[in-house]
């Protein structure tokens, strides 16, 4: 996908968000991040492989060390820094999507509209991109961004750091649109 095509086609939805003729820098769609949100205990891991009762139910798992290994951390910060908001926000959406404008950072859960009516029309008609924001950071409050080392498990990702020592990774789909959004979050305010 075109890093062109796709801000386009986003920022009619996103316009009404942004302040006046403020330029849309760059727009892609997210993938929650893998890494791991917690520090790694080699102790309590060890304890967690000993203890048979952990597998017992659905969903449950030993703990966090292969995610640390094959991803490293998802986000360096508690959750009320900026950069836990900001992960937050985008493991709560159904389909994140980042804006980077001269203003900051957006987040937002985008949707689809039908726009006609009647079964055939709602289905297969033609729809219009409806964007809900969920959350905002300041330009004041960004450090900048680095792309992650290429790689089969690393296309696309980028880690961004804040004003209050945190840092979070971005995984941007399809893995093109990351380098114009780390430029964007490098880019000066204007």
């Amino acid at each position: 996908m075109a890093t062109k095509d796709f801000r386009d086609s986003v920022e009619p939805a996103i316009r009404p968000f942004l302040s006046g003729n403020e330029p849309l820098l760059a727009a892609s769609p997210l993938v929650p991040d893998p890494g791991a949100t917690e520090e790694l205990n080699i102790a309590d891991e060890l304890k967690n492989l000993l203890d048979p009762t952990l597998y017992v139910g659905l969903g449950a798992h030993p703990g966090n060390a292969l995610q640390h290994a094959t991803w490293g951390r998802g986000v360096a910060g508690g959750p009320d820094s900026i950069a836990g908001q900001l992960f937050t926000a985008v493991t709560k959406a159904v389909s994140p999507t980042i804006a980077v404008a001269q203003s900051g950072i957006y987040i937002f859960d985008m949707d689809s509209k039908p726009r006609g009516e009647g079964f055939f029309a709602k289905w297969f008609g033609e729809v219009d991109r409806v964007a809900n924001l969920l959350h905002r950071v300041p330009r004041e409050s960004l450090m900048g961004a680095v792309a992650t080392p290429k790689g089969v498990l690393l296309q696309g990702r980028l880690l961004a750091g804040f004003t209050d020592g945190s840092g979070c990774a971005l995984l941007c789909a399809p893995p093109s649109l990351a380098a114009p959004v780390v430029a964007a979050i490098g880019a000066p305010k204007s």
